[in-house]
């Protein structure tokens, strides 16, 4: 594996990544994923989160959750956490189906899911990645540039249905919001059989 090096704010800064799961194996692996990385970052374990402990997870830039905590209770707090440490970067380890709602697992904001089985190259290019991503969060947030976002308007297109019009309503809603002078971000989360780049005539990257 090649030499990996995150680039951090500061000269003396290092990455913080905790882990909770009562299994030590997934801090084992992640402790040996991050090995690589320059700086090092500190891996911490826990194998719970409790209540009481939700506002120390700001110190970290990324959270690791284990699939033995995500059930209903997991993500409820989770969700909790998202709200009040926005800055910290999660990252659920999966395995199967979680034991939520399709609103559960959204509100928790994760930035990423792994499969238990993942390879150890693969989790060390998704730990790479979700640790810089850690650290521009918590870097914008200290430097006071995101303490305060200006929050935009989320608008859901959904149907259970195909072939409704669900990628018609979107796109014609997204276009019209562009030509009134907002910034608009239009995501098709049918990512196997997405249309909209077609319906907009655009070509993907």
């Amino acid at each position: 594996m090649t030499k990996n090096t995150v680039v951090m704010a500061g000269p003396d800064a290092r990455p913080r990544v905790l882990v909770v799961e009562p299994e030590p194996e997934l801090a084992d692996r992640i402790r040996a994923a991050a090995a690589a990385f320059e700086p090092v970052p500190e891996v911490v374990a826990r194998p719970r989160l409790r209540s009481a402990e939700l506002a120390s997870v700001g110190g970290y830039q990324v959270l690791v959750v284990g699939p033995s905590l995500l059930d209903r209770a997991g993500f409820h707090k989770l969700a909790t956490l998202a709200r009040k440490t926005p800055s910290t970067a999660v990252v659920l380890v999966v395995d199967g189906r979680p034991e939520a709602t399709l609103r559960q697992i959204v509100q928790v904001a994760a930035v990423d899911a792994l499969p238990v089985a993942i390879s150890d190259d693969e989790l060390a290019m998704a730990l790479e990645r979700v640790v810089g991503l850690g650290r521009l969060r918590s870097g914008n947030s200290i430097a006071g540039t995101s303490a305060a976002p200006s929050r935009g308007r989320v608008i859901t297109v959904a149907s259970p249905t195909e072939g409704c019009g669900k990628t018609f309503v979107a796109a014609n809603t997204a276009l019209f919001l562009a030509r009134t002078g907002a910034r608009v971000v239009l995501v098709d989360l049918d990512l196997q059989f997405g249309e909209v780049s077609t319906a907009l005539r655009a070509r993907a990257d």
